[in-house]
């Protein structure tokens, strides 16, 4: 084979690897940890905000239990509603799907399931994804 030949043929080959090779999260298609819960699993959504004025830190553990999800934060613990299983759904898409920002204040988030960490941060100062969440417990 030319050296030419080669060259255009482990591109080929690499780029090959890599389209076969997505995960799922990685092709486009979301995927939503709260839909992939049985029975005995939790996962945890870690959120920080920080900013000029001040940051916060709070986590939400989701939980589910004999086919009921529940949700606590501090000290309050709430079963999930269809449409707060829904919200949940939305934030997901949505935090997946968030794009840079320039705000001061910088809302990170990190879901934490079965050994896997998904982070991100939102400094668009207009998502203000977490009061979504938040405002399940109120």
């Amino acid at each position: 084979m030319m050296p030419k030949n080669r060259f255009t043929f482990v591109l080929i080959t690499l780029v090959s690897l890599m389209c076969y090779s997505q995960s799922p999260e990685d092709s486009g298609k979301p995927i939503n940890w709260i839909e992939s819960l049985e029975n005995g699993d939790s996962y945890d959504i870690e959120i920080t905000s920080l900013g000029c004025f001040g940051g916060s830190r709070q986590n939400v553990t989701l939980l589910k239990k004999a086919d009921h999800i529940s949700a606590q934060l501090q000290e309050k613990t709430i079963q999930l509603t269809d449409t707060d299983y829904q919200t949940i759904v939305n934030f997901e898409n949505e935090l997946r799907s968030l794009q840079m920002g320039g705000c001061t204040t910088i809302d990170t988030y990190v879901i934490r399931f079965r050994g896997q960490k998904f982070q991100t941060s939102d400094g668009t100062c207009s998502w203000h994804g977490y009061r979504k969440i938040v405002a399940l417990f109120e």
